[in-house]
């Protein structure tokens, strides 16, 4: 999801967006996007390192939040896959 940077000119494999990046093509002009995601984050480190309680400051009643985390991004041992 998150906004990656793209240098030209383009070179596969180490170029890449997220589909965060991407969605608002895809939007009519009257849907604003407001990305903030982070790679690498967790569940836990979302919320810990204050990216939830800055969304929590801006969401307004009928606006849409999206959230992913992926299984690659897990890690810290305490919050094992089949533990936290």
């Amino acid at each position: 999801m998150t906004d990656q940077s793209a240098e030209y000119p383009y070179a596969p494999g180490t170029n890449y967006s997220g589909w965060g990046q991407m969605i608002s093509a895809y939007l009519n002009q009257r849907i604003a996007v407001s990305n903030h995601a982070h790679s690498g984050l967790t569940t836990a480190s979302f919320r810990e390192e204050g990216h939830y309680g800055i969304l929590e400051q801006y969401i307004r009643p009928g606006d849409y939040m999206l959230i992913q985390f992926a299984h690659n991004d897990q890690k810290l041992d305490e919050l094992k896959a089949q533990e936290g």
